[in-house]
């Protein structure tokens, strides 16, 4: 989101929830994170792409973890049939308040007495409940990785390739 003399923030720099496209908040915090990042660049004076990197290193490692999760939650949906969304949303396998907490890029913590009640009534989707479980072991996988975004941009193309094969397996 940085190049020489540049930063991008917001739609321009694909700053949206990836479940429902809003973007507001992830915008703002990316013009605060620029603004910040520009400042600290101005005093030292250098505004080149390696003095810029911050801004994108601090954008990911916050907001950029929620919504990537985000995405590989969305990547699930996507692959669902409308047979195991239908079962899994009248089941309570997922609840209206479990896409709520995705959608706003929140962890997903149950209590065993919660996960066994899920698992008694998935029981006859089995299949449904290894993807299910099979994403949320991803979602944080992904989550982590953005947390450890590099803060220099020499290590910049061994981070994105770790990234696509975690996004390769949500999709495949």
């Amino acid at each position: 989101m940085v190049g020489n003399g540049v930063i991008i923030a917001g739609d321009a720099a694909c700053q949206v929830n990836p479940i429902h496209g809003g973007g507001m908040g992830p915008s703002m915090m990316g013009g605060a994170l620029a603004g910040k990042t520009i400042i600290e660049a101005m005093e030292r004076r250098d505004v080149s792409r390696e003095g810029l990197w911050l801004y994108n290193a601090r954008y990911m490692q916050s907001y950029g973890a929620k919504q990537a999760g985000l995405d590989a939650f969305r990547l699930l949906l996507q692959k669902l049939s409308d047979d195991d969304l239908n079962y899994g949303m009248k089941h309570r396998l997922v609840t209206g308040e479990d896409a709520l907490k995705a959608s706003m890029g929140e962890d997903l913590h149950l209590n065993i007495t919660e996960v066994t009640r899920r698992i008694f009534r998935g029981s006859r989707r089995v299949s449904l409940l290894k993807k299910l479980r099979r994403t949320a072991s991803l979602l944080k996988k992904v989550k982590a990785h953005y947390r450890d975004y590099p803060t220099l941009p020499k290590n910049f193309v061994v981070w994105r390739n770790k990234a696509q094969d975690l996004f390769e397996k949500a999709s495949g």
